[in-house]
């Protein structure tokens, strides 16, 4: 079960609430993006929780993220990144010029889709793009 306000959304699991609402990146210490300078962006990351509770205690967890998607949002990874290769079918860039590949990872709308399964489509980074591009 999903419910959402204007400040905050939540996604229900087995009766425990997460909050995917927004974070901001302002200090040395996040634990997301240790010693980068703070961007002041607001970012927003679907975590996975893994705890193992013993008795009524809760003896260890781990948290996981989309370290990708996190860097998205903050500006430190670009949609493109070069590609030193030659393509699957042998060819090479034009004089002058070089290929470029999509970086398989999504910002913003991976929290988006964790909310509404149907607002985003599935699978899309899946899919290999290559350009070629001006070598400036």
């Amino acid at each position: 079960m999903s419910s959402s306000s204007a400040s905050r959304t939540t996604k229900s699991l087995t009766g425990c609430t997460f909050p995917l609402s927004p974070i901001s990146q302002s200090s040395l210490t996040s634990p997301s993006v240790p010693g980068i300078p703070p961007t002041n962006r607001h970012v927003r990351v679907p975590f996975t929780s893994v705890v193992n509770v013993r008795g009524d205690r809760l003896y260890h967890e781990h948290i996981g993220w989309d370290q990708a998607s996190v860097l998205r949002q903050l500006g430190l990874l670009p949609e493109y990144l070069p590609f030193p290769y030659p393509l699957p079918d042998g060819r090479t860039p034009g004089k002058g010029k070089r290929f470029e590949y999509r970086v398989p990872a999504a910002g913003a709308e991976t929290a988006t889709k964790m909310v509404d399964e149907a607002s985003v489509v599935s699978n899309e980074m899946l899919g290999f793009e290559v350009r070629e591009v001006d070598d400036v």
